[in-house]
């Protein structure tokens, strides 16, 4: 048994050590309840997006000085270097804005990679971006005929960039195949001397359309133009937005021309047709100043629709003759028809609106063939004073107009 100075002793080095012992203690439950200390190591920078500068939506082979800019992500702060490869030419790099300029190679369509690369000196990251790169048509180079024949298609480019106003040769047939997209440049214009095949389907369209943001414009650009001596032009399924004149025939065509289905978006005017002969069916006009321009010219304009005019649907004059059937005219400036033709058949047309449908001479001049306009309809259980109430006779020599039996609603029967 230990004595009790012993004891005391033992008691007195406790009491000692026990201080120091509850201080460790606390120091480690302090420790356990302390987040981790911050890393201090640096970390590899990103690089997250990399888009085009500019109000061009694609890219066309061959151009020069496309901005691209990139964006980045840093957690560590650090200033970036960056650096740009890919197919074609990289210069003029600009590390503040993040933006590099791009010269496109000119041989090579399709989607063409860009690589991004970060660097904050130490670590680096990337990111690689696809664009799809199409065919820029100029005056130059517009495709090499085979057999008299030039053929534009998603074949040989994802798309095609109508730079400049651009000849088809005399001789040379051009072929659009279905489903091909046409970005028309400003001021550009497709003329064609020989002869145009556009054919597209229903869930494989042709379309014009302005080589930038979306728009309203009327005249952004041209216009499709068959020149004097062209042999013909066939268009279906097509759409030919934002163009001066969507499709000029003003020249004629040695074959009559054919437009079937082709949605003329805010053009200025839809069809110009003079001399020789143009089928114009099942078409859509819309946002226009002048829907369907015949001079002294055969038609037969049919099934088609005509929304939001500021001036005419048809002017027919000069001796222009033939059908104009089955057409519907709404939301139109008044007078929806001009006429100054030979013998014109305005028959089972539907005029909206309540102003005048059509006028016969004013400032088209005059001629007393008469105007065939019967079984259209003027407007809901209009009387005979509510149908003549919306035609327009003028001039010193005016037409007659034949215009009974009308129809007095949309799906009314009629026959004469």
């Amino acid at each position: 048994m230990r004595s009790r100075s012993a004891r005391l002793k033992g008691f007195r080095r406790w009491r000692t050590v026990a201080p120091a012992v509850l201080l460790l203690a606390a120091g480690l439950a302090g420790c356990a309840s302390n987040p981790t200390p911050p890393d201090d190591s640096n970390h590899a920078p990103q690089v997250t997006q990399i888009s085009i500068l500019g109000d061009k939506p694609v890219v066309a082979a061959g151009s020069f000085n496309v901005t691209l800019q990139a964006q980045t992500a840093d957690v560590d702060g650090d200033a970036l270097t960056l650096s740009w490869s890919g197919p074609g030419n990289f210069h003029g790099v600009n590390n503040a804005a993040k933006t590099v300029l791009w010269d496109v190679p000119a041989d090579q369509y399709g989607d063409l990679t860009v690589t991004c690369t970060a660097s904050d000196g130490d670590l680096s990251g990337s990111r690689d971006r696809s664009f799809a790169v199409g065919r820029a048509i100029t005056a130059a180079d517009y495709g090499t005929p085979v057999n008299g024949t030039i053929t534009w298609s998603t074949a040989d480019s994802p798309f095609y960039i109508l730079k400049v106003p651009v000849d088809i040769p005399v001789d040379v047939k051009l072929v659009i195949a279905p489903g091909t997209t046409i970005w028309c440049e400003s001021a550009s214009q497709l003329s064609v001397l020989g002869e145009l095949e556009a054919l597209g389907t229903s869930t494989q369209q042709i379309t014009f359309k302005p080589y930038a943001a979306p728009t309203t414009l009327q005249d952004y650009w041209l216009g499709v133009s068959m020149e004097a001596g062209a042999r013909a032009a066939n268009l279906e399924w097509c759409n030919i937005y934002n163009a001066n004149v969507g499709l000029s025939l003003a020249l004629g065509t040695q074959d009559p021309a054919l437009v079937s289905i082709v949605y003329f978006l805010n053009c200025k005017k839809g069809v110009v047709a003079g001399f020789g002969g143009v089928e114009v069916s099942g078409c859509r006009i819309e946002g226009f100043a002048q829907g369907v321009v015949a001079d002294d010219c055969e038609v037969d304009i049919h099934n088609c629709t005509f929304v939001d005019g500021s001036e005419s649907s048809l002017i027919l004059r000069g001796g222009s003759t033939g059908p104009c059937t089955g057409n519907v005219m709404t939301d139109v400036a008044a007078p929806i028809v001009n006429l100054a033709a030979s013998y014109p058949q305005l028959n089972y047309n539907s005029f909206y609106g309540t102003g005048v449908a059509i006028a016969v001479g004013g400032g088209y001049g005059t001629d007393p063939a008469p105007v065939d306009a019967r079984c259209n309809y003027w407007g809901d259980g209009l009387s005979e004073g509510g149908v003549v109430g919306r035609i327009s006779i003028s001039g010193t020599d005016p037409a007659d107009v034949l215009y009974d039996p009308w129809r007095d609603s949309v799906s009314a029967d009629c026959s004469f």
